[in-house]
């Protein structure tokens, strides 16, 4: 899912429902293209998540609306952000 698309609720609800359930935190980060990356680690297990602008670590599935509106707050923010959603 990439930000610069106009993404949608559902579209982010089956970019998560794609994840590994078995895994107690999800680290979902955004690249500086605006590409949304859940578990990028898991595939490239040297990269610094720390690098990226938008860093959110969600403990289980429940809170679709609230993290994507926050992701999208995130985006738009010209700082870097770092948040744990349980």
């Amino acid at each position: 899912m990439n930000l610069f698309f106009n993404p949608s609720i559902s579209e982010f609800r089956k970019l998560l429902v794609k994840t590994q359930n078995d895994l107690p935190v999800h680290d979902i980060v955004i690249d500086y293209d605006g590409e949304v990356l859940i578990d990028p680690q898991l595939n490239q297990p040297e990269l610094d998540l720390d690098k990226f602008k938008v860093h959110v670590q969600l403990r289980g599935h429940n809170h679709f609306r609230k993290l994507f509106d926050f992701i999208l707050r995130a985006w738009h923010n010209r700082s870097r952000v770092r948040m744990v959603l349980q």
